[in-house]
């Protein structure tokens, strides 16, 4: 992908649209990442590493059950007068 033309087609599947400009960075941003490309797939470790979910060897899960802690509730209430059934009321900030 050299020229202009690709880059705008490419720019176009991208659902992008570009003044010519944007354009223009977009095409020296894209080449960037084309060369990237060219040396991950030099790297000879690539073709045949595993991919990696975790990095790090899980032996256990620490994750602890939940529990429905309701005096959380009544001390989050008692900490301000704007509540309705059991929420904390708001003042708008949209306009």
């Amino acid at each position: 992908m050299k020229n202009k033309v690709d880059y705008e087609k490419l720019a176009k599947s991208l659902h992008l649209e570009l003044s010519d400009a944007e354009l223009e960075q977009f095409t020296e941003d894209f080449a960037y990442f084309l060369n990237l490309t060219k040396v991950y797939d030099a790297l000879p470790a690539l073709k045949t590493a595993e991919p990696l979910i975790f990095p790090f060897p899980v032996m256990t899960s620490e994750l602890e059950e939940d529990e429905v802690n309701e005096k959380l509730y009544v001390d989050i209430k008692l900490n301000t007068e704007n509540t309705k059934d059991n929420y904390i009321t708001l003042p708008k900030v949209v306009k």
